[in-house]
């Protein structure tokens, strides 16, 4: 239970002792390494997470090895499917080379067959929280723009690492830390309503795609932020390469993703027990679970909702 977690300071033993046998990975996943799995395994994942979708699909491509590796996966799949493809990739106009990044990106996706959609701030963000709003808001409207429900994002096991530990050190509970998901909806509102995050590469680390993409011979950018101690995720990335060993850490954000996955899927059989939408959609709470915890997190889930 949340309690017995809370105590346990986060050892991994102690919390998958709260959901015994319980082994559905949360994150999808390949064996380390083993590259061939990747270009075989990601595109199965994409038709899983395009399940109920016939049209086409985005994808957000800013060049960097992740999305670059992505795109060329989704490409694949889509090639594969007969399913359309449509590549956005943004300028947050932030730096002096970003126009020239986007540009290259158009190129390489045009060279793909795709049709690539080049988007831009109309202001400079003057943070990496304002740039991720308006990247968020660029896309949401480009996607509902080609007609799309679903879009594609290239973050990988990388990602969920170093998000874990910075929400860790905010505070944040273990199930709340383990993210992003491999599924979730847009953040931003009302651009992103009806559009749905799909993250297809995280069962991957960031190295395994660069060396994936080094032995096929194709280059891609590096922001020199991502890596700058001048930001969180810049010194959260540093503490992680200085790890001698990252079984530990893996372990933990494995069964603490399981336990959200587990959290959510309660909460979701919550709101269809005991709220309802009428069609002028007005939600109403017409009962309360059990638990307290349960109480806490159905109303403040549908009060997000409705605001």
């Amino acid at each position: 239970d949340g309690k017995s977690v809370q105590r346990a300071r986060y050892p991994a033993a102690a919390i998958s002792e709260c959901f015994g046998r319980y082994e559905e990975p949360c994150f999808p996943r390949t064996q380390p390494g083993r590259l061939r799995q990747l270009i075989e395994h990601i595109p199965e994942l994409i038709d899983d997470m395009a399940t109920g979708s016939d049209g086409p699909v985005a994808i957000a491509v800013s060049g960097g090895s992740d999305s670059l590796g992505l795109m060329l996966l989704a490409h694949r799949w889509a090639s594969a499917r007969s399913r359309k493809l449509v590549v956005l990739t943004v300028d947050h106009r932030m730096r002096a080379e970003s126009a020239a990044e986007v540009a290259h990106v158009c190129k390489l996706a045009n060279e793909l067959g795709l049709e690539a959609r080049p988007l831009a701030c109309a202001v400079p963000p003057t943070s990496q929280s304002e740039a991720r709003q308006a990247r968020h808001r660029l896309l949401a409207t480009a996607a509902g723009e080609a007609g799309t429900g679903l879009l594609l994002i290239g973050h990988t096991r990388s990602d969920v690492e170093e998000t874990f530990l910075m929400r860790l050190r905010r505070g944040s509970s273990l199930t709340r830390a383990a993210a992003p998901s491999p599924l979730s909806v847009s953040p931003v509102w009302p651009e992103g309503r009806g559009l749905t995050l799909a993250r297809p590469l995280l069962g991957q680390r960031r190295s395994e795609i660069q060396s994936w993409l080094t032995e096929n011979k194709i280059g891609w950018f590096t922001d020199p932020s991502n890596d700058s101690v001048s930001y969180e995720r810049g010194r959260v990335r540093r503490d992680l390469r200085s790890l001698t060993s990252g079984h530990a850490l893996a372990k933990i954000i494995d069964d603490a993703a399981a336990l959200r996955a587990l959290e959510d899927r309660k909460l979701a059989d919550d709101i269809r027990k005991h709220v309802a939408v009428d069609a002028a959609g007005l939600v109403q709470i017409q009962s309360m679970p059990e638990r307290q915890s349960s109480v806490l997190r159905l109303v403040s889930t549908v009060v997000l909702a409705a605001s």
